[in-house]
């Protein structure tokens, strides 16, 4: 990965596409844009916010979190340069403030 967050924003690895299961049984692909919230695996953490005082606020988020957020919090990172990815993947980059919960 060749991103780095600045201050209190954060890396993580969301999947494109999701899965539905109808009362059926059948299992449907679902773009993530048609939910409410994605969830986000945490690759990267900045170092905190910085105060007024200009004291550094450490981050609680660490890398490997599992979080939950908006779907329309995060910000597409460009795919090149990261050949780890899997076709199903991207890099996004969001605040720490935009977390809702973290996801066990």
């Amino acid at each position: 990965m060749n991103y780095s967050p600045l201050s209190n924003r954060i890396v993580g690895k969301m999947k494109k596409r999701g899965e539905r299961t109808l009362a059926s049984g059948i299992v449907v692909p679902v773009d993530v844009s048609q939910s409410p919230y994605v969830i986000v695996k945490v690759v990267a953490v900045g170092r905190g916010h910085i105060a007024y005082s200009g004291e550094v606020v450490k981050m609680e988020t660490k890398i490997g979190d599992k979080v939950m957020l908006v779907n329309m919090t995060p910000f597409v990172l460009p795919r090149e340069g990261n050949p780890e990815l899997a076709d199903d993947e991207d890099y996004v980059v969001f605040q720490e403030s935009d977390i809702y919960v973290r996801v066990d």
